[in-house]
Protein backbone atom coordinates (compact mmCIF):
# COMPACT_ATOMS: atom_id res chain seq x y z
CA UNK A 1 0.00 0.00 0.00
CA UNK A 2 1.35 3.52 -0.76
CA UNK A 3 0.42 6.57 0.10
CA UNK A 4 -2.15 5.95 3.15
CA UNK A 5 -2.12 3.21 5.55
CA UNK A 6 -5.16 3.55 7.92
CA UNK A 7 -6.21 1.85 10.83
CA UNK A 8 -10.02 2.80 11.66
CA UNK A 9 -10.28 1.63 14.82
CA UNK A 10 -7.76 3.65 16.24
CA UNK A 11 -8.82 6.41 14.15
CA UNK A 12 -5.45 7.05 13.15
CA UNK A 13 -4.11 7.67 9.08
CA UNK A 14 -0.51 7.81 8.46
CA UNK A 15 0.59 9.03 5.32
CA UNK A 16 4.02 9.65 3.58
CA UNK A 17 3.61 13.54 4.33
CA UNK A 18 0.68 13.34 6.71
CA UNK A 19 0.44 12.15 10.63
CA UNK A 20 -2.88 12.53 12.03
CA UNK A 21 -5.09 11.38 15.05
CA UNK A 22 -8.98 11.78 14.22
CA UNK A 23 -11.69 12.38 16.48
CA UNK A 24 -13.42 9.44 15.15
CA UNK A 25 -14.06 6.98 12.56
CA UNK A 26 -16.61 9.40 10.49
CA UNK A 27 -14.11 12.11 10.37
CA UNK A 28 -11.09 9.76 9.02
CA UNK A 29 -13.28 8.67 6.21
CA UNK A 30 -14.33 11.98 5.36
CA UNK A 31 -10.68 13.25 5.44
CA UNK A 32 -10.37 10.31 2.82
CA UNK A 33 -12.54 11.13 0.72
CA UNK A 34 -11.31 14.50 0.57
CA UNK A 35 -8.21 13.20 -0.35
CA UNK A 36 -9.10 11.00 -3.36
CA UNK A 37 -9.33 7.86 -1.37
CA UNK A 38 -12.55 5.37 -2.41
CA UNK A 39 -14.40 4.19 0.93
CA UNK A 40 -16.15 0.98 1.29
CA UNK A 41 -17.80 0.07 4.54
CA UNK A 42 -18.44 -3.41 4.94
CA UNK A 43 -22.37 -4.29 6.69
CA UNK A 44 -23.24 -7.74 6.51
CA UNK A 45 -27.26 -6.58 5.40
CA UNK A 46 -25.76 -4.44 2.70
CA UNK A 47 -26.72 -5.39 -1.12
CA UNK A 48 -24.00 -4.69 -3.30
CA UNK A 49 -21.12 -7.61 -2.87
CA UNK A 50 -17.65 -7.02 -1.96
CA UNK A 51 -16.59 -8.83 -4.69
CA UNK A 52 -15.86 -7.65 -8.15
CA UNK A 53 -15.76 -4.01 -7.23
CA UNK A 54 -14.03 -2.06 -9.78
CA UNK A 55 -12.73 0.44 -7.76
CA UNK A 56 -10.67 -1.98 -5.53
CA UNK A 57 -7.60 -0.80 -8.68
CA UNK A 58 -8.14 2.79 -7.16
CA UNK A 59 -6.63 3.99 -3.61
CA UNK A 60 -9.28 2.19 -1.30
CA UNK A 61 -9.91 2.39 2.35
CA UNK A 62 -11.73 -0.47 4.20
CA UNK A 63 -13.84 0.07 6.99
CA UNK A 64 -15.83 -2.82 9.60
CA UNK A 65 -18.08 -1.92 11.89
CA UNK A 66 -18.11 -3.07 16.01
CA UNK A 67 -18.81 -6.90 16.23
CA UNK A 68 -22.73 -7.57 16.80
CA UNK A 69 -23.68 -3.89 15.88
CA UNK A 70 -21.61 -3.03 12.42
CA UNK A 71 -21.17 0.25 11.13
CA UNK A 72 -22.90 3.24 12.32
CA UNK A 73 -25.14 5.14 10.68
CA UNK A 74 -23.00 8.33 10.72
CA UNK A 75 -20.14 6.38 9.25
CA UNK A 76 -22.20 4.29 6.84
CA UNK A 77 -23.36 7.63 5.45
CA UNK A 78 -19.74 8.87 5.08
CA UNK A 79 -19.09 5.61 2.66
CA UNK A 80 -18.68 5.87 -0.62
CA UNK A 81 -20.08 2.25 -0.95
CA UNK A 82 -21.61 -0.12 1.74
CA UNK A 83 -20.88 -3.83 0.84
CA UNK A 84 -21.56 -7.11 1.96
CA UNK A 85 -19.67 -10.85 2.24
CA UNK A 86 -21.86 -13.34 0.42
CA UNK A 87 -22.28 -16.21 2.73
CA UNK A 88 -24.42 -19.10 3.90
CA UNK A 89 -27.27 -17.55 5.48
CA UNK A 90 -27.40 -19.75 8.13
CA UNK A 91 -24.71 -17.50 9.58
CA UNK A 92 -25.48 -13.87 10.54
CA UNK A 93 -22.14 -12.27 9.71
CA UNK A 94 -18.34 -12.35 9.97
CA UNK A 95 -16.01 -10.76 13.27
CA UNK A 96 -15.11 -7.76 11.99
CA UNK A 97 -11.37 -9.22 11.59
CA UNK A 98 -12.54 -12.00 9.68
CA UNK A 99 -14.47 -9.50 7.07
CA UNK A 100 -11.59 -7.23 6.82
CA UNK A 101 -8.64 -9.82 6.44
CA UNK A 102 -11.84 -10.86 3.49
CA UNK A 103 -11.67 -7.77 2.31
CA UNK A 104 -8.19 -6.43 2.42
CA UNK A 105 -7.70 -10.15 -0.02
CA UNK A 106 -10.40 -9.69 -2.25
CA UNK A 107 -8.68 -6.02 -2.40
CA UNK A 108 -5.79 -7.67 -3.28
CA UNK A 109 -6.61 -9.92 -5.56
CA UNK A 110 -8.39 -6.97 -7.52
CA UNK A 111 -5.12 -5.29 -7.57
CA UNK A 112 -3.00 -7.88 -8.88
CA UNK A 113 -5.60 -8.91 -11.88
CA UNK A 114 -5.97 -5.49 -13.00
CA UNK A 115 -4.48 -4.93 -16.55
CA UNK A 116 -3.63 -1.14 -14.81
Amino acid sequence: FSGFAAAARGTALEGEQTRRVFTGVAEAAAVMGRAGVWTVGLDAGAERSLFGLEIFTEPTAIFTGAEGKGLSRLVARRMDLVVSIPANPDFSSLNAAAAAAVACFELRRARRTSPV
